[in-house]
């Protein structure tokens, strides 16, 4: 009998101490780390790591930029963005494509990564793929526009098992020494 209740005993410590544990692991330093459920809206100020390579003539490959983001998820946002140097108009019909002049670029692929600080303690990571938008290049080549559908396909850590979908919008500015991105990141889960 004696056997017995020091079995309960300690099997009751071990749950509890797995439920300590859980709680423990959804908060760092107090603060409750967030289910990603739901709209988040992030500011991006960053700069771009590398205007990427044209290997073929028709396509640039792998234009990257690094930055910070502020307001909802904080933390750091990576993109890697692939793009048609010329395109056809999305909705041309037939064999009359309307052709759109070179400044206007389909995106053709990418990737993408948040990472999420939670009382400036890393919490975790999303990311996945750009499925498709524009990047539109003024006169000069030194301003551009991004408008990225995003597919957010993976997390970490906290947010490990994540899926969901988004958008970033943002610009371009060569005219400065380090080239400059801002824009706004916008996530749905």
């Amino acid at each position: 009998m004696r056997f017995r209740s020091l079995a309960f005993a300690a099997l009751i410590l071990l749950l509890g101490g797995m439920a300590f544990n859980t709680q423990a692991q959804t908060e760092i330093n107090g603060d409750r780390v967030p289910v990603l459920s739901g709209k988040y809206a992030s500011d991006v100020s960053g700069t771009e790591v590398s205007p990427g390579t044209d290997e073929s003539g028709s396509e640039t490959f792998g234009w990257t930029m690094s930055g910070q983001t502020s307001g909802d998820l904080l933390g750091n946002v990576f993109l890697s963005v692939n793009y048609s140097m010329s395109a056809v108009h999305p909705f041309a019909s037939g064999n009359s494509a309307i052709s759109i002049p070179a400044t206007v670029n389909l995106v053709t692929g990418g990737s993408w990564s948040k990472a999420i600080y939670v009382d400036g303690v890393y919490a975790g990571t999303v990311s996945g793929t750009i499925v498709s938008g524009t990047v539109t290049w003024d006169e000069s080549h030194t301003i551009a526009t991004l408008e990225l559908q995003l597919a957010s396909e993976d997390g970490t850590d906290f947010f490990a098992g994540t899926t969901g979908a988004g958008s970033f919008s943002g610009t371009v500015d060569r005219t400065e020494v380090v080239p400059t991105v801002s824009g706004s990141l916008r996530l749905a889960y």
